[in-house]
């Protein structure tokens, strides 16, 4: 997938700016100004999963997380932040499962 551009990629830097401030509100407004066709791209994916990460939306950063697998399957923040939010909503017995199907791609 094709890294993002200005301005987009700025407000995507803006994000992690905010959440390294400790404001996920901030920055979840940030990434409202990246182009909508472009909110589904992994690294915008990845940075709103820990927005509502922050926020304890577990149920969203499921989703997050599944979409992260099925767009970038390589790449293990989705697998992770899936199972994560999974055993915070007490369904360690998925989050296993989806690990354990990582662990064999």
């Amino acid at each position: 997938m094709q890294p993002l551009t200005p301005p987009n990629s700025l407000h995507l830097v803006a994000a992690h700016g905010w959440l390294e401030l400790g404001d996920h509100v901030a920055a979840f407004e940030e990434l409202e100004k990246i182009e909508p066709e472009l909110r589904g791209h992994p690294d915008v994916l990845e940075v709103r999963a820990v927005i509502y990460a922050k926020a304890e939306k577990w149920d969203f950063c499921v989703e997050i997380g599944s979409a992260l697998v099925r767009i970038a399957p390589e790449r293990p923040s989705g697998w992770l932040k899936r199972s994560h939010a999974l055993q915070q909503l007490g369904k360690t017995q998925d989050a296993l499962q989806f690990s354990f199907k990582f662990a064999y791609i």
